[in-house]
């Protein structure tokens, strides 16, 4: 019925006559014997989703207002109930997907770093503490200090320490360079900004490839 797409409650005492609910006579008022129903729409997010269903047989019924507030009140307390639980399982699912990027993450052979939409250090991976002789990822770090450390044994730390800076709260550029240490290693990098399918900006990922002897053999 069309009622239910607009009404906080159906109150219909005699419900084939009613106009709310009269054009469910012939499929389902009658074969069920139902003379009066209390109905109370559930909606989320502006559509509905289901109905709480009070109904009464044989004889008609004026339902009372404590029996309206009642069925509202039933109809409260399950959308609260349903809107946690999607919350809940929304939350499950983005521990899930956290936990499966990690897991890839750790699993590559790249040193990854990631910094949030102001800067801040998100995480990095084992690869990238075994590149850098870091300690486990820690979210105590800051960017400014991780860098610095990165930067700290090229050739040329200043300018390195530099470029890669700049690119912390870029939201827009994606770049690669070199970074050539003191004892003869070599490291590739490569930096892009984080950007979902709407455009929005999340952060920046750099990542860090041992290519020593790729360029000793050139």
């Amino acid at each position: 019925t069309k009622a239910l797409q607009s009404d906080r409650v159906i109150d219909a005492t005699v419900a084939e006559k009613d106009p709310r609910t009269a054009d469910l006579t012939e499929m389902y008022l009658n074969p069920h014997e139902i003379r009066s129903m209390l109905d109370v729409p559930l909606r989320s997010g502006g559509e509905l989703t289901g109905v709480i269903c009070i109904e009464a047989t044989e004889t008609t019924r004026k339902w009372t207002d404590d029996e309206i507030e009642f069925a509202g009140d039933i109809a409260d307390l399950l959308h609260r109930t349903l809107r946690n639980q999607e919350r809940d399982e929304h939350l499950r699912e983005l521990a899930m997907h956290r936990s499966m990027l990690e897991a890839q993450q750790d699993a590559i052979d790249e040193g990854l770093l990631i910094v949030d939409e102001d800067g801040d250090l998100r995480s990095y991976n084992d690869s990238f503490s075994e590149l850098f002789g870091f300690a486990p990822s820690d979210n105590e770090a800051d960017t400014a200090t991780i860098l610095r450390q990165v930067t700290a044994d090229v050739t040329t730390p200043a300018a390195a320490h530099q470029q890669l800076t700049d690119l912390v709260t870029d939201r827009n550029r994606t770049e690669s360079g070199e970074l050539s240490f003191a004892d003869g290693r070599v490291y590739e990098w490569y930096s892009t900004p984080v950007i979902g399918p709407d455009n929005t900006h999340y952060g920046r990922l750099y990542s860090f490839r041992d290519v020593t002897d790729t360029k000793s053999h050139l």
